[in-house]
């Protein structure tokens, strides 16, 4: 929202179309609910296979798709990327159908899939933040990580579903609905990222997306914007590539240990691993639910993390624009380290 002045009074106005953004982050906002939801049946599919290889690969597949996908993306563009991300979930989950055959047949499978969720974990968050607005970033980012939690709810439920069908593969094809369905909303809806397309040099595409995100009466200042934020990076790129490195590490230095240092925060934080393992934690940990098999027991006990995650990210979302990222963060860390801590304490104890 930005302020201002009609018929004497300040009044709020929104500068974009929120009919283009929203449809277009419903698309690209998938990608949270396809990394979720295969988070989820990674979990309960661990219950089943029991294979200390199984988690493992995944976590490497996504560290190579996400350390190899930066120089990609610059070249290919933001959608490029995601669509072949996209491919990429395809042909992990057909070749996990057939898991019953080989153990590398799955342990391929799920390499797949890890670089496809290495890819879009590194690039959609960006993708998102460059085609909202700055004054909304924040929401729908939060947003995104919302769609994860409420993918890995969905795959706990599908998973409770189908436990006792012979062919539990389907929960496979169920995540491959969402990823057909984002295919085509990049194919046919979603344009390029047009901060990528002035920085290639193809401007006229760049104004052209920018026209179907603001308004008429204001778009002419964000094109502004964006040229000059473009000029300066030409300007940056020209430099001897010892400067440039001067430039990225020096002077911006406090911003990169900030950003890199929230990240291995979050990744050794143990919330992946309360999400991934938490069905077999559960099962050793010896809960029991009446009448059900500890694999059952283990997926209704799963649940309650689920929820509380969703509840943590619909705070975060109504707070993080007004609040500032920066308290949310102070806040709320102490609280995830007392809680891991506790767990942590609890099951050495057990």
């Amino acid at each position: 929202m930005q302020l201002h002045l009609i018929n004497g009074q300040q009044q709020s106005v929104t500068p974009w179309d929120n009919g283009f953004i929203l449809k277009t982050l419903l698309f690209l906002m998938i990608s949270g609910l396809i990394e979720g939801y295969d988070l989820g049946v990674t979990a309960f599919m661990n219950l089943k296979i029991n294979d200390r290889y199984f988690l493992s690969l995944s976590s490497l597949g996504s560290a190579f798709g996400a350390l190899f996908s930066g120089p990609i993306v610059d070249k290919w563009g933001r959608r490029s990327v995601v669509i072949m991300a996209d491919l990429l979930y395809l042909m992990g989950g057909v070749v996990m159908t057939f898991y019953n055959y080989e153990h590398w047949v799955i342990y391929a499978g799920r390499f797949i899939v890890g670089l496809a969720t290495g890819v879009t974990s590194m690039n959609v968050p960006i993708y998102i933040s460059e085609v909202v607005p700055n004054e909304v970033r924040g929401r729908f980012v939060a947003w995104y990580a919302f769609l994860i939690v409420a993918g890995q709810l969905l795959a706990n439920v599908m998973a409770l579903i189908l436990i006792n069908v012979d062919f539990i593969i389907i929960i496979f094809w169920i995540g491959e609905l969402f990823v057909l369905i984002q295919i085509l909303g990049l194919v046919f809806v979603i344009p390029e990222s047009p901060r990528w397309l002035a920085k290639n040099g193809q401007t006229s595409e760049a104004n052209k997306v920018l026209d179907k995100v603001y308004k008429p009466e204001y778009v002419e200042v964000y094109k502004r914007s964006l040229s000059k934020e473009i000029g300066w990076m030409r300007n940056t790129n020209q430099l001897p590539l010892l400067q440039q490195y001067k430039v990225l590490f020096l002077k911006y230095s406090r911003l990169i240990l900030i950003g890199c240092g929230l990240m291995i925060c979050q990744q050794v934080s143990g919330i992946v691993i309360a999400v991934q393992y938490g069905p077999i934690l559960i099962e050793n940990a010896g809960f029991k639910t009446a009448d059900v098999s500890d694999e059952v027991a283990a997926l209704i006990l799963s649940l309650p993390l689920s929820f509380v995650q969703m509840l943590g990210t619909i705070i975060a979302i109504t707070v993080i624009d007004t609040r500032g990222r920066r308290k949310v963060l102070l806040k709320t860390l102490p609280i995830i380290f007392l809680c891991m801590a506790t767990a942590g304490a609890s099951f050495a104890a057990y």
